[in-house]
């Protein structure tokens, strides 16, 4: 990335600036709106780093700039990455190497492939007999498992209930 202030230009890496940035900011106070504040202090870090990096006489505006700029920057490239990561994730592939059809395809089984993962952590309640139902639906697209799957939690919501006395 070339950074232009004033009159002075500098070649600084996009990533790197990032890193530094987060670094710096990872101080700032939150406010209510989950947002950051930037302090003189912080400006003053970051017009340090930048005079580091060749921006010769960098002001606490120039640096305030540079940080909303950077800051905008990071969070566009984390928008339009968003799907190859989740993508990289699941599935454990390079995106960047898939067809457009085989991205689609892979996005389309994506829910499936996260409740399949919710059914193998156990990680629901395995008496919520719809819930299981839907569950276990998306996850296999198979009536006849969901409905023996939802059988059970019913029954197991219902021992559930006479153990502890409810009707």
């Amino acid at each position: 990335m070339i950074l232009e202030l004033a009159t002075v230009t500098a070649k600084i890496l996009a990533p790197l600036a990032i890193a530094q940035l987060g670094k710096l900011s990872s101080t700032l106070p939150v406010t209510k709106q989950r947002t950051v504040r930037p302090t003189v202090p912080f400006l003053q870090s970051v017009a340090k780093w930048l005079e580091s990096q060749g921006v010769a006489g960098c002001t606490l505006s120039a640096a305030w700039q540079f940080w909303v700029g950077m800051s905008d920057y990071a969070e566009a490239c984390r928008k339009s990455n968003e799907p190859h990561a989740e993508l990289a994730y699941w599935f454990n592939v390079d995106p960047f190497r898939l067809t457009e059809e085989q991205q689609v395809g892979m996005r389309e089984n994506l829910h499936r492939m996260q409740c399949q993962e919710t059914i193998q952590k156990g990680d629901y309640s395995a008496t919520d007999y719809t819930a299981v139902y839907n569950l276990f639906l998306a996850a296999y697209g198979d009536e006849d498992l969901a409905r023996k799957m939802q059988t059970k939690a019913a029954e197991m919501y219902v021992e559930q209930c006479t153990k502890q006395g409810k009707r």
